[in-house]
């Protein structure tokens, strides 16, 4: 679109200024066919500026429904929550059923605003989400179910409680939860479910 109305101005301009140009060259003309093209040129300028910045407007990314914790801002963690972080990554690191884990921040206004999200798991595990069911959407306590956009199939289910955000998420067949840790952090885990350790067998009652 933005280059058909470009290629449309162009020719528009290139017309204008031929007429211009093609006037009698009589000398009390001349201040005014200087001004009429500066006056087309920034009129010009002013319509290409427009156009680009309505596409801009629109073509607008969906809001990311987590952010990075930054280890390397002293303001941003105490040394407490930096030591509880680490701890809680050496036991995730431990864990069989965890193949990978990422301590996040949650924008939790997203699930509400928009009925589109952008689940940022992790820079190889990125899908848009479409909201289809908001259960019980009070101030802070909500579920949230929705589906994965796109070629690969999934679901999404998130449960908010105040500030605490627990989910679910399966995408083909790989699997990921978020759970919270902390009163403002959370941890994304993908999932290993073959490494579960198998049900016993229950005991029989004689």
């Amino acid at each position: 679109m933005m280059k058909k109305n470009s290629k449309h101005m162009a020719k528009w301009f290139r017309k204008l200024t031929t007429t211009l140009f093609s006037r009698p060259d009589h000398s009390q003309d001349i201040h005014k066919t200087v001004f009429s093209i500066h006056g087309c040129i920034i009129l010009a300028a002013i319509i290409i500026l427009l156009s680009q910045g309505s596409l801009i407007v629109h073509s607008q990314p969906y809001p990311s429904l987590f952010s990075d914790i930054n280890f390397s801002n002293d303001g941003e963690l105490t040394k407490s929550q930096h030591d509880f972080l680490i701890q809680i990554k050496e036991g995730e690191n431990k864990d069989p059923t965890i193949i990978r884990s990422r301590h996040v921040k949650v924008n939790l206004d997203a699930l509400t605003i928009e009925a589109h999200v952008r689940l940022n798991l992790f820079k190889d595990a990125e899908f848009l989400t479409t909201r289809n069911t908001l259960i019980d959407p009070i101030t802070d306590q909500y579920i949230w179910h929705g589906s994965i956009t796109g070629e690969l199939a999934g679901t999404v289910t998130l449960v908010r409680e105040q500030n605490s955000l627990v989910g679910n998420i399966r995408v083909g067949t790989h699997w990921y939860e978020i759970r919270n840790i902390d009163e403002d952090f959370h941890s994304i885990r993908e999932i290993d479910p073959t490494a579960f350790p198998d049900e016993e067998q229950p005991i029989p009652i004689s």
